[in-house]
């Protein structure tokens, strides 16, 4: 006779929170003083096949007393934890009270345990009591996933950054606490990827539905950590990713996203990027479809609550590190932007704190490169400096530049250049190097308000919506 209590919960997987669930013994064949104490669980298996879903505590759902005879556990008394008649529950069949009646019990979730839930309810049973009078225990080797999503599929939220120290990610952060399945903090690429690949089983999620992934980002970079051991962000852009297309730590297959899945960036502006969303679209294993917003993400918080929201900008570049006077800087928006009433821009341009009705965000924008000179010259006789310090190194950049994503796709004349000190150095006994650095500068005059209706009411995002969200594959939703 087995010594030891062994409970089995199933199915593993249910669809619905109160699907039935069926407790059954393979062992021991009886047992006396019996108590089975069903929780849902944060943590289960050990090693390195550890699975934690938050730091919260396990949550006792409901504890049975009763005896164990030929392997089938006669019921005595049952007490539930949560609130009777409070959703959402499950429900507990016990395998032996199938005749003449079947039997199933209403065991509703505690809060505590909806708190910690995301999306998905893990159930497991903890058993103790006599087996030939001796003390013994056992508990179910892997855990029930009682799945509860807000849709078919389950939806998710990355949030990469502190909300601690950035009020962005702390917006977004009681946003999506409240709208999606599971909210999760994971700050790079690499850890969102692997907890993609392995949860979806181990976790109870199945193939994901929605997997948002809360950044920063502007019209031509994907502002976030690439690795998991990155000290700081990285800002990415195409070629950043084509260079490490053969690193398999952010780029591989993901069987759980499918053609059905979406993988929603929730940094600004990137949408308007196409060959970036292309590039990410690899990233998340290729065939998800990938959408980045078109404007500037934003979350707003008023209590307890928040909204998502997007800002519009209007900008122009002027060569240097300084703006035009206020009149030039109206006149200029005015005339690239003519849909936008010519009595809200002064407000706009004035207003340099962060505000909804619109407000200011200048900078400047820097861009560095080397540029050679070789001067060949009789053996042993170098070139003389002057030769080098007379040489046209701003033309020599000039001719060089091409309008491509390592230059930002600009002109050169969008730029003011500055030429720094002069290098030199003998390459040989007949050839001088002179190098100089040419630093360009332009400054962006910019200014943001949220996007509204005509009636003045906050637009909604919409991911269907081809003027608020590009996507890769391109083309209309």
């Amino acid at each position: 006779m087995a010594s030891e209590f062994h409970p089995v919960l199933s199915p593993r997987v249910a669809d619905k929170p109160d699907e039935t669930i069926t407790l059954s013994f393979d062992d021991p064949d009886v047992a006396t003083n019996v108590v089975v104490q069903i929780f849902e669980v944060d943590a289960w298996r050990s090693g390195p096949d550890r699975v934690a879903e938050n730091a919260g505590r396990d949550t006792l759902i409901a504890e049975l007393k009763g005896r164990i005879l030929a392997k089938k556990f006669l019921l005595d008394s049952i007490t539930p934890k949560g609130k009777i008649g409070a959703k959402p529950e499950m429900r507990l069949h016990i395998d032996g009270e199938d005749a003449p009646l079947v039997v199933d019990h209403s065991l509703p979730f505690p809060d505590s345990a909806i708190v910690n839930e995301n999306g998905v309810f893990e159930v497991e049973a903890r058993v103790s009591g006599l087996v030939g009078g001796k003390k013994r225990s056992g508990k179910t080797t892997v855990p029930v996933f009682l799945r509860n999503f807000k849709a078919g599929r389950p939806i998710v939220a990355f949030i990469t950054g502190d909300p601690r120290s950035d009020v962005f990610f702390a917006n977004a952060d009681l946003f999506w606490k409240a709208v999606a399945d599971g909210k999760f903090s994971l700050g790079s690429v690499e850890e969102i990827r692997t907890f993609l690949t392995k949860q979806a089983d181990a976790g109870g999620f199945g193939p994901w539905g929605e997997v948002n992934v809360v950044n920063h980002g502007n019209e031509f970079e994907w502002i976030v950590k690439l690795f998991g051991s990155a000290k700081g962000v990285d800002h990415v852009h195409t070629q950043d990713l084509d260079k490490r297309r053969s690193d398999p730590r952010i780029f591989g297959s993901i069987p759980s996203l499918d053609d059905t899945s979406r993988v929603i960036i929730r940094g600004c502006a990137i949408g308007n990027d196409q060959s970036l969303l292309d590039a990410i679209r690899d990233v998340f294993g290729g065939d998800a479809t990938i959408l980045a917003p078109k404007f500037i993400q934003i979350y707003a918080t008023s209590g307890k609550v928040s909204r998502e929201g997007f800002m519009e900008m209007f900008f122009f570049y002027v060569p240097g590190s300084s703006a035009p006077s206020l009149a030039e800087c109206k006149q200029t928006l005015s005339k690239k932007f003519p849909d936008v009433k010519d009595d809200d821009w002064l407000p706009m341009l004035t207003r340099t704190t962060l505000s909804l009705d619109g407000y200011r965000h200048d900078r400047t924008e820097k861009f560095a490169g080397n540029q050679t000179f070789t001067i060949s010259h009789d053996p042993g006789k170098p070139a003389p400096s002057s030769l080098g310090a007379s040489h046209d190194f701003v033309q020599d950049a000039r001719e060089d530049w091409t309008n491509d994503e390592d230059h930002f796709h600009t002109d050169f004349d969008e730029w003011k250049w500055t030429p720094g000190p002069l290098g030199r150095k003998e390459t040989s006994r007949t050839e001088t190097l002179f190098v100089r650095q040419i630093v360009g500068s332009r400054h962006r005059v910019e200014v943001r308000r949220e996007l509204r209706d005509k009636d003045g009411k906050p637009v909604r995002p919409d991911t269907n919506n081809p003027a608020h969200f590009g996507r890769s594959p391109a083309g209309t939703p």
